[in-house]
């Protein structure tokens, strides 16, 4: 009796293995002697940069120059705080303020007041971590409030940025109702103007901050070597008992469940692309040098990133070109014998194809200016996409700018619809100009 395991489909003799297996004909058994390499979020979380949030709160307010509101507000009082017994004393809330004060030279988590991107003034309000470990009490979320109601009265951008371990204990009901108050003031201020609200996540993002006045914002961008979450690792593994898979809640996973939107290297790459964003309606400048974008028309080929493994950034002019692929100009259905292997291999050409031409290709060339807001997963000689990319563009030397969304092709998926409607609606209801 013949071996059932033994047993296989009937070969159908139209079929070319370039049909089947895309071009180039890698069949299956050269699949498997082909060494593979595990392209996870894992991976991607060992090899990213390190991140102190104290150093990049500190560079950020530095690099705006902030000009600060409101410093002097401070809590003066025990509300209704925990205490403790230290020794033969009584800690209270107050002592651990000072205490925290005298090791972090401020009086608060929060501050805010007017900064600068590259020439464009904007309301920042920043959480240090250095401070109650960038805890939100009744102060920090009054002062988002108020930076809230600043940026309404003088039609200005509205920036959050810091690292936050979520909503202070010692003040109890009196810093949870905060989260409400972060969230109503935000979404006052997208009602009531025109400006983006940005959400800069830079460290720990843990509680408070999380669940109030991040998500709501118009646009969500995490420096790399940054944590994202409700609740922090420990403490999921406290009360559910069970580990944590390492990088589950780093900002390279968020950004690819797309619970972040952009993510940027460092400081300066970051006041680079806020400029650029505030900037956009008042230029209409290509990001990249015009007469290349000719020259590479001319020939007929387009750029192609490379490098190692990680996400580019979202600044398409610190992309680095590692080669330049030619458009394919003769069809190679011509020559197929039958219309049905004709159908498959132009279906290779246009959907498989090294050099098709893909939704960022026409954003980069085709409008006369684009600010993106997304990165692309650079695995090798691979690119993914997010399900949706979008940018701010002009066309025809237009000022008036608008929000550009497409559903990328390439992706591979993992998105629902509702959750793909949610961003684009949340995309395309930021206006710059």
């Amino acid at each position: 009796m013949a071996d059932p395991r033994e047993s296989r489909e009937p070969e159908d003799h139209d079929l070319d293995v370039d049909d089947v297996f895309g071009e180039g004909g890698v069949t299956p058994d050269l699949l498997d002697r082909r060494p593979v390499k595990p392209r996870t979020v894992a991976s991607l979380y060992e090899s990213r940069p390190g991140l102190n949030p104290t150093q990049a709160v500190t560079r950020f307010m530095e690099a705006v120059n902030l000009q600060e509101r409101f410093g002097h507000l401070r809590v003066v009082d025990d509300l209704i705080g925990l205490q403790r017994r230290v020794g033969d004393t009584i800690e209270r809330y107050t002592d651990k303020l000072r205490n925290a004060e005298a090791r972090s030279g401020t009086s608060e988590s929060a501050r805010f007041g007017i900064g600068h991107f590259h020439g464009e003034r904007a309301v920042v309000y920043v959480v240090d971590w250095s401070f109650f470990a960038g805890s939100l009490g009744e102060v920090a979320g009054e002062k988002f409030v108020q930076a809230a109601e600043l940026a309404e009265r003088e039609g200005l951008p509205l920036i959050s940025m810091g690292a936050s371990s979520g909503v202070r204990q010692h003040e109890n009901v009196l810093g949870l109702v905060q989260m409400q108050r972060m969230a109503a003031a935000a979404n006052k201020f997208q009602h009531t103007t025109n400006r983006p609200y940005i959400s800069v996540l830079a460290g720990q993002v843990w509680g408070g901050m999380s669940a109030s006045a991040v998500p709501v914002a118009d646009l969500i961008v995490a420096l790399e070597g940054t944590d994202y979450g409700f609740a922090g690792r420990r403490v999921i593994e406290t009360f559910e008992g069970r580990e944590v898979p390492r990088g589950l809640q780093s900002a390279e996973a968020n950004y690819l469940d797309r619970n972040v939107d952009v993510l940027v290297k460092d400081v300066d790459e970051l006041i680079d692309f806020v400029g650029q964003v505030l900037g956009s309606g008042r230029t209409g400048n290509r990001l990249r040098v015009k007469d290349a974008d000719d020259a590479l028309a001319e020939t007929g080929s387009r750029t192609v990133t490379a490098g190692p493994e990680g996400f580019s950034a979202a600044l398409w002019e610190r992309q680095e070109v590692a080669e330049q692929v030619e458009l394919p100009r003769d069809r190679r259905d011509r020559d197929s014998a039958t219309p049905r292997d004709s159908l498959m291999a132009r279906y290779n050409e246009i959907a498989a194809g090294a050099a098709r031409l893909d939704t960022e290709y026409f954003l980069r060339h085709i409008f006369d200016g684009a600010v993106p807001f997304y990165n692309h997963v650079r695995f090798e000689d691979q690119k993914t996409y997010p399900s949706i990319i979008a940018a701010l563009a002009t066309l025809g030397g237009s000022r008036s700018w608008s929000s550009v969304t497409s559903r990328h092709t390439r992706s591979p998926g993992g998105m629902s619809a509702s959750a793909r409607r949610t961003r684009a609606r949340r995309t395309s209801s930021m206006p710059c100009a």
